[in-house]
């Protein structure tokens, strides 16, 4: 059964009631009304519906047609979740990889398909 609310009055002495998930979690693990992990998820969430437009869901589902990894390296998220790639030009989510590849590979090369051609080139000379 799931408890939506518990009276403040009920709540084991150091601790708090998370309206996330509902359970109880000590003071040191709380923002809010919500223990860290919810607070996060739910910040995590505002971000890329107001950033992407698109929903937790949709980012979960991304997440699971790339088989859980990254779609460029194939790494596994860890403690961070993964950032949404998008056309800067056209705001279109691509997909969902890892901030290497997000940053230190597409964003050095701006997004610009000839750097990378280039880059493969120089790899493989």
């Amino acid at each position: 059964m799931r408890v939506e609310r518990v009276p403040s009055r009920l709540w084991p002495e150091g601790t708090r009631f998370c309206s996330g998930c509902c359970s109880f979690v000590p003071l040191f693990y709380v923002r809010g009304s919500r223990c860290v992990a919810c607070a996060s998820a739910a910040a995590h969430h505002r971000h890329i519906e107001k950033t992407y437009g698109i929903s937790t869901r949709q980012y979960n589902a991304i997440l699971q047609l790339q088989g859980g990894v990254c779609a460029i390296c194939g790494c596994k998220p860890g403690k961070k979740r993964f950032p949404v790639d998008h056309d800067h030009q056209t705001g279109a989510v691509r997909g969902v990889i890892c901030k290497r590849c997000n940053h230190d590979l597409l964003g050095a090369a701006h997004d610009d398909i000839e750097i990378l051609k280039r880059a493969i080139a120089y790899l493989e000379s």
